[in-house]
């Protein structure tokens, strides 16, 4: 016998995870554009594309921003991006916690809640809300810092 048919069945499984990936970076790119056009500001899909386009070197030529407001150049590279890309890395975030719970218990239905992490945190936050301790410190929330000890 000969291996072809393993090596078929190789390239098709790369073949079959490379346009699933290929599919969740559309996918992502899509949201990104989606969440950055709506807001309290409206702003039309094709001023986000614009703007975003106009920033990628290789295409700053062929795109026209000319039409283009300042105060919406503003609002999607200094309040909307910083924040878009924020909650994609918090998500990421999240996504690898949860993948490293599962491979540190040997268990695929292990989660913060089940593990007792979650209700950790919440008792800390409660504690600090109950007992009125101070709003900030150095620029973090104590309601925070309580919430991640009570976590550990």
């Amino acid at each position: 016998m000969d291996n072809t048919g393993q090596e078929l069945g190789l390239t098709t499984k790369r073949t079959q995870l490379l346009k699933y990936m290929t599919f969740l970076m559309l996918a992502l790119l899509l949201s990104l554009f989606i969440s950055a056009s709506l807001g309290a500001a409206d702003l039309p899909l094709s001023t986000t594309a614009a703007v975003f386009l106009s920033r990628l070197p290789f295409l700053s030529r062929v795109v026209d921003t000319t039409r283009v407001e300042s105060a919406a150049e503003v609002i999607l590279l200094q309040i909307r991006l910083p924040r878009i890309v924020l909650a994609m890395v918090v998500g990421a975030a999240l996504a690898t916690a949860g993948v490293i719970f599962q491979a540190l218990f040997r268990n695929p239905m292990a989660d913060s809640w089940i593990i007792g992490v979650s209700p950790g945190a919440a008792l800390g936050a409660t504690i600090a809300i109950v007992f009125k301790i101070g709003h900030g410190m150095i620029g973090l929330s104590v309601l925070s810092l309580f919430a991640f000890m009570g976590a550990m």
